[in-house]
């Protein structure tokens, strides 16, 4: 908890008592590598949010001493084998800013042509721009549904985030998001 406490800013940071409760239930599984002393180096974790017919990859942070040298890489590409395994759905869904977008996007996943803005977990007006990614379990689509990405985003906002139904930033993105959700150089993976 102390990585993912220093990784995250406030904004972005889930309580940890449901992280932990999540974590002991099952539903957030996740894999963690160490530095040759035992310490953590790094993780993921990914929810299996029931019935929302997608896993999503939650959390992934690398501690400082660590960065820069494809631990990052390493960890998103063996969350995306994982679920191609494992994980429920056909889509492994990320929320992420700029830099980890880039990474993100070298390990295969593809962001959403969406104006996508989460909420703040430590401010009830506030709301960050993000890409919405996803990585395919076995095949590329140009598009996803929009009624399939609005699941995704009420999930996300109202068990992720702790909105309310009528929260105006939840009916906001919602109202944002096109019948279909081109997926950006989708059709460069299908060639």
């Amino acid at each position: 908890m102390a990585l993912y406490e220093a990784t995250f800013p406030a904004w972005e940071r889930e309580p940890t008592p449901r992280v932990l409760a999540r974590l002991d239930a099952g539903r957030y599984r996740g894999e963690r590598l160490t530095d040759p002393e035992g310490r953590i180096a790094g993780f993921y974790v990914v929810d299996v949010p029931p019935g929302l017919g997608c896993t999503v990859l939650t959390f992934l942070a690398i501690a400082p001493g660590w960065r820069g040298g494809g631990l990052g890489v390493r960890l998103a590409t063996a969350a995306a084998r994982r679920f191609a395994t494992e994980g429920p759905g056909a889509w492994l869904v990320v929320e992420a800013e700029p830099r980890p977008a880039r990474l993100y996007a070298r390990c295969g996943f593809r962001r959403l042509a969406l104006d996508y803005r989460v909420p703040h977990y430590d401010d009830p007006a506030a709301t960050q721009a993000m890409a919405l990614m996803v990585h395919p379990r076995q095949q590329w689509a140009t598009a996803i549904p929009g009624a399939t990405v609005a699941r995704w985003v009420r999930q996300a906002f109202i068990d992720g985030y702790g909105l309310a139904a009528g929260d105006p930033r939840l009916t906001g993105q919602l109202e944002r998001i096109p019948e279909r959700v081109r997926i950006e150089d989708a059709e460069l993976r299908s060639i």
